[in-house]
């Protein structure tokens, strides 16, 4: 998933999701693609010529425990 697929499924669950409107308002702020996390994707051929993908999450090292928190949240209020 492209950091601006994972921005724009944040920032849909943003609209949504029963927070106050004073967080809303900063998460507003920093919803950029600075913020969001990029994954990069492998295939690998498994048996019977079936294709498996990984994908390895690129952490943001310099992230704050909150904002890793809020992006959890809204992750899981998209799905």
């Amino acid at each position: 998933m492209s950091v601006i697929q994972k921005l724009q499924i944040r920032s849909d669950a943003l609209e949504t999701i029963e927070w106050d409107t004073d967080k809303k308002e900063k998460w507003n702020q920093i919803m950029t693609p600075d913020y969001m996390s990029s994954e990069e994707s492998e295939e690998e051929m498994i048996e019977g010529g079936q294709t498996r993908i990984y994908f390895r999450v690129k952490p943001l090292f310099w992230e704050r425990k909150e904002l890793k928190q809020g992006k959890r949240e809204l992750d899981e209020h998209h799905l």
